[in-house]
């Protein structure tokens, strides 16, 4: 009998083979996944044109694991830096990497990401269902449904969220925290006091806690929230200090990487002044893009029933609709949401894993949802994270293992019989899968999309080989993008998403491209110099920097660029090459000239500063510390004198120094100004007032998302010998 039943369920092996067959005619079937679509991105457009630059940068050594991006084929003329838009991920960068080793075509790369990410994330937990003693087939069910959660397709545009496999390993590494014995400590019977633990299983726990404390910084954010609360829980259940320390261990493990990846971004932002027109985020978008109970909970969008469809259709009349509907946990998700509810309000002699999971859950939930403490963290503490609904993954797969483990309860007490459990195991997954499926992939749910994709993608890349074999014997191969888009996060324009001129960087393997100019900084400076000159002077500045050539892309214009491409011919003496689609168009220009033309103004703010309303001198709101420069083009030192009105509506201290030297230090009470003057022997070439002070910025309110600190009014400068 014994026989029997050891070949009714399968081996360990034999498990993995099963479910990642199965998860590939899923994805055949389902998905429609092919070898055509492979060829293809599945996604040519919005947040994953960044995505793909950000790839062809690891690619080329231009994005390493340990730095901030950088680059010369972008944002001419200076040039590519990335430091101001933060993005840790570097054990992330490092699977691109490896990735890249069997092909260095950006599109199949990411492609092969996103479906590698489904086999990752069903094979992830599994491990953990069967550490917990899930039956194999059970396992194999949910372990495919939580690769198909909706979330996972929905955010393929959000490219460095589909890959969420480490997840369940993290939270099965958050119940060793509960044990009796404290996880990272060990006591042998004859000792009184615990020591670390330095065994194989603990330096495995370690290694995956650094390779996931730089995978996602979202995902390493809402872990350290469920460690706080586990910690607290197992001292309050255990009663030991070392269980204390085990958690907070494991908050250090996960969080030192995540903080020294930072380092670089840190140390250019202190060098060069914090960008405070990058990445501006406010207070209130923790709300905006908060988690929605009901949004895990109703069905997903476009459900394959045309009744549930309709409902969550309903709902999505309501406030604050955007990226959070995306949460939907699926059907027995949310019926694993829903035991965890149950769970909470009772109370329990035995201290049950469900139970655990269910604390683990709700202090996400209460942190996380519309109003919830994230509200609080980010009007206190920083608005930097506010895409607080993206845990909805996390609850979905604390959801889907409670589902699993309480379902794997019922069929263990009461299916009888030995052989009739494994059989009728079987057959509950199989109904359980085939309704899942049916519940979490809609039909639009397709790999097949690509094909809108291919006429566009197609006429890109034909298009900027034309232009490569247009400027095949310059040298030194620029091209100046119009209309001007700063990099990143630039608004749509008319017909064109802010990311759509990062498109022939990715096409071409010899071109310089002007895209990619980050907001504030000096390639955007010069180029918002250069387009509000006339448009022959325009030309002409051009060609003296070593610009070989004009893209325009039609859709940025409400006329698609006719007036503009007219007056190019008749400057130019020449008509435009066209792409395919009709969308782009080139001229090309004869350089005059290698060095880039000097649009500099002598003084101007470089960091900190958030512009000038109405030209130099006017009025404008510093966001905290800044950067004044003022630069001598003599060969001998300047006597500069400057002066402004400083303003405050916070009581505080603006220290003043000059080439690293304090030179002045004023106090302001709120609603006071006070008149500056400086005067200082200027040296040849670039002279640095640093603005400090002691109050940090707030928000602008009525609006306006920004954070100000202090004003300038009424700069004036002389130069003297």
């Amino acid at each position: 009998m014994g026989h029997i039943i050891k070949y009714l369920y399968p081996n360990k092996y034999l498990s993995y083979i099963i479910l990642n067959i199965a998860m590939l005619l899923i994805l055949i079937i389902v998905l429609d996944l092919n070898t055509e679509s492979l060829k293809y991105p599945f996604i040519y457009d919005g947040d994953m044109l960044q995505v793909y630059m950000h790839i062809k940068m690891i690619i080329t050594g231009d994005f390493p694991f340990y730095a901030y991006p950088s680059s010369d084929f972008l944002s001419l003329p200076f040039g590519f830096n990335g430091a101001d838009f933060p993005f840790p991920a570097a054990s992330n960068i490092l699977f691109i990497k490896f990735l890249s080793l069997f092909s260095n075509d950006i599109f199949i790369i990411a492609n092969s990401y996103i479906i590698l990410s489904y086999f990752m994330a069903a094979s992830s937990m599994f491990s953990v269902l069967r550490r917990l003693r899930v039956e194999s087939y059970l396992a194999i069910a949910v372990s495919l449904l939580y690769a198909l959660i909706p979330f996972h397709y929905f955010r393929i545009g959000h490219f460095w969220f589909a890959n969420y496999f480490l997840l369940p390993i993290t939270i099965y590494y958050l119940l060793l925290l509960w044990r009796s014995k404290p996880l990272f400590f060990i006591k042998k019977f004859n000792e009184k006091k615990y020591r670390l633990d330095l065994s194989s299983r603990n330096a495995i726990i370690v290694f995956v806690l650094i390779l996931f404390s730089v995978w996602n910084f979202y995902y390493t954010f809402f872990f350290v929230i469920f460690a706080f609360a586990v910690t607290i829980s197992a001292l309050y259940y255990r009663r030991t200090r070392y269980h204390l320390f085990s958690g907070l261990l494991m908050i250090f493990i996960a969080t030192a990487p995540f903080a020294v990846s930072m380092i670089p971004y840190t140390i250019y932002q202190s060098v060069n002044g914090k960008n405070t027109q990058v990445a501006l985020r406010g207070a209130e978008d923790s709300e905006r893009y908060g988690l929605k109970i009901a949004q895990m909970l109703l069905p997903v969008d476009g459900h394959n029933n045309a009744a549930l469809s309709k409902i969550k259709e309903d709902y999505s009349a309501a406030p604050l609709i955007n990226e959070n509907r995306f949460a939907a946990l699926g059907l027995f998700g949310s019926i694993g949401f829903i035991i965890m509810t149950i769970f909470m309000l009772f109370h329990e002699r035995y201290f049950s894993t469900i139970k655990k999971l269910s604390i683990v859950a709700y202090s996400g939930v209460i942190v996380a949802t519309i109003g919830g403490y994230s509200s609080l963290f980010a009007l206190l503490v920083t608005p930097q994270i506010r895409g607080y609904n993206r845990i909805s993954i996390y609850i979905a797969t604390l959801a889907l293992i409670v589902f699993a483990l309480l379902l794997n309860y019922l069929i263990k007490r009461y299916l009888p019989g030995k052989i009739l459990r494994p059989i009728t195991s079987l057959a509950l997954s199989l109904i359980i899968l085939r309704i899942g499926i049916y519940d979490q992939a809609p039909a639009y749910m397709s790999f097949d999309n690509y094909k809108k994709y291919i006429n566009s993608f197609q006429s890109d890349k034909s298009f900027v080989k034309e232009i490569e074999n247009e400027i095949a014997l310059e040298d030194d191969k620029k091209v100046f993008q119009l209309p001007y888009m700063f990099y990143p996060e630039h608004p749509a324009i008319n017909g064109m998403s802010g990311y759509t001129q990062s498109v022939s960087y990715l096409h071409s393997p010899q071109i310089k491209w002007s895209y990619g100019a980050v907001r504030g900084r000096e390639s955007d400076k010069w180029i918002k110099r250069v387009i509000k000159k006339p448009l022959k002077e325009q030309i002409e500045i051009l060609k003296a920097s070593g610009f070989n050539g004009l893209h325009i892309d039609r859709r940025g214009y409400k006329d698609k660029a006719k007036s503009l491409e007219n007056d190019l011919s008749k400057i130019l003496n020449s008509g435009p090459l066209v792409s395919k689609d009709g969308t782009k168009s080139f001229f090309k220009i004869k350089p005059t000239g290698k060095e880039i033309y000097d649009l500099s103004y002598p003084l101007e703010f470089t960091a900190g500063f958030y512009g000038w309303d109405a030209g130099f001198g006017s009025w404008g709101w510093a966001g905290g510390d800044c950067w004044l420069e003022y630069n001598n083009d003599s060969n001998s030192g300047k006597l500069l004198t400057v002066s402004f009105k400083l303003g405050t509506l916070k009581k505080r201290n603006v220290s003043i120094f000059y080439e690293n030297e304090k030179i002045k230090s004023i106090d302001l009470d709120a609603g006071q100004s006070e008149v500056i003057n400086l005067s200082v022997k200027a040296r040849p070439g670039k002279n640095t007032f640093i603005f400090k002070t002691d109050t940090k910025a707030y928000l602008a309110g009525k609006g306006d998302g920004r954070r100000i600190a202090f004003s300038f009014s009424g700069m004036k400068y002389e130069i003297g010998e």
